[in-house]
């Protein structure tokens, strides 16, 4: 029996975002140590939470064989704890994740600097601009950037970062089948080109809203610096940086509008002692003195033009505002007048057809196919896409004007 099945076992049997591989590894030192464990002890180990040890007491290795037998055969890569590739940072912390599923290459953090760059999903013009232009810049410098798939600000981060050729690390609070939100799938695949998407969730699990908090901690504890640039009060943003605290990591925060909403939760973290940063060079003067081979200010001189708006487009980037905008334009269009439930579809002018969005061939293979009534994503067949494919389409199609989404899971075609 392998080490290396024991130690993926170990992940089958913990629940994520707990200390309860920190508790065990002090106590038993490796896998083989904890699955040899008598049920007395594992309990003991755990602070008598025995809940827990009874997981532990189911000694059956074939959960761990199967999913082995999956990640194979998706090419995904398991990293355990105690895997040489397993980053150190993770090790550290407290409550430190069994594995990680990895897709894509994970950089080698002992020597390279690693900044998160973290915000809403829901961002101001002013937090889009001011993100980009410092993850882009940071790229620009050598860092590798990290951050969720998420809508808003962690889509901003990792587009930037891939205009500038940079690398980038995308942590997901699902598994690492199951993209999410499903219009990031296609920067999840230009991420996948020079950087890398990993999670601690096993394959199939849902993004529920619980597993952001805990994915949190491991976006914070990749990194050696982490920068909020927007988010209120009660954004995901602010348990970020909370964790960054606690695992003592430099935090900074952007300064900004302080009559937005997005500016409550920087302008509470720089009353609270995080340091200001309104342009890379805040953050890279202190990685520089870590990192003096890694980091290259002077490429900033050298850097390609590269503007939010193209980069946006070019990787599919998408705000939680995106859809709502373009459902209120599309208001504002239609004829005014009709009678309540009249759902038919607003006429097209000529000049209207002129400014018609210039679809991916991925669009316009699903818009040709679309049927001319309301539909759910089950009955259409495109057999060259995935249903996860088919949806990020749909999403974009929505934000176009060209489909409307409806209660049920259904949509209708617009044009």
């Amino acid at each position: 029996m392998s080490d290396y099945l024991k130690q993926v076992w170990v992940g089958t049997r913990l629940s994520p975002g707990t200390d309860a591989l920190g508790r065990l590894v002090s106590a038993f030192g490796d896998a083989d140590g904890i699955y040899s464990a008598e049920p007395e002890k594992l309990a003991l180990a755990l602070g008598n939470r025995r809940a827990e040890a009874r997981y532990l007491c189911n000694k059956d290795l074939r959960d761990a064989e199967r999913l082995l037998e999956y990640c194979a055969s998706v090419g995904v890569r398991l990293l355990t704890y105690w895997d040489d590739d397993f980053p150190a940072r993770l090790r550290a912390i407290p409550d430190p994740p069994p594995w990680l599923f990895v897709k894509g290459e994970l950089p080698r953090l002992s020597d390279r600097p690693a900044v998160a760059v973290v915000g809403t999903r829901d961002p101001s013009e002013y937090g889009k601009r001011m993100s980009y232009e410092i993850a882009y810049d940071l790229a620009c410098a050598g860092v590798t950037t990290v951050s969720g798939l998420a809508l808003g600000i962690d889509g901003i981060v990792a587009a930037a970062t891939l205009a500038a050729q940079g690398k980038t690390i995308a942590v997901l609070g699902s598994g690492i089948d199951v993209i999410y939100p499903s219009a990031h799938a296609h920067l999840m695949r230009e991420i996948l080109k020079s950087g890398c998407v990993i999670t601690e969730f096993a394959p199939g699990v849902r993004p529920e809203r619980w597993n952001f908090p805990r994915r949190n901690r491991i976006i914070s504890a990749l990194s050696d610096a982490l920068l909020v640039t927007c988010g209120s009060l009660s954004s995901g943003a602010l348990i970020s940086a909370r964790h960054a605290k606690e695992q003592e990591r430099a935090v900074y925060a952007l300064p900004g509008p302080v009559d937005t909403p997005d500016g409550e939760g920087p302008m509470m973290l720089l009353r609270e002692g995080a340091r200001a940063a309104s342009c890379a060079d805040d953050i890279l003067v202190s990685l520089e003195e870590r990192y003096p081979c890694a980091i290259d200010v002077f490429r900033l001189k050298e850097k390609p033009d590269v503007s939010l708006e193209e980069a946006t487009l070019r990787f599919r980037v998408h705000c939680k505002g995106d859809a709502k905008g373009a459902r209120k334009l599309l208001r504002e269009k239609a004829p005014r007048g009709k009678r309540k439930g009249d759902h038919a579809a607003p006429s097209v002018t000529g000049s209207e057809k002129e400014k018609a969005p210039m679809l991916s061939p991925e669009e316009q293979t699903v818009l040709d196919l679309l049927p001319a009534g309301d539909f759910t994503v089950d009955e259409l067949n495109i057999p060259s896409m995935s249903v996860g494919e088919v949806c990020a389409v749909l999403t974009m199609l929505e934000i176009y004007g060209l489909i409307r989404s409806l209660p049920g899971g259904r949509y209708r075609r617009l044009r």
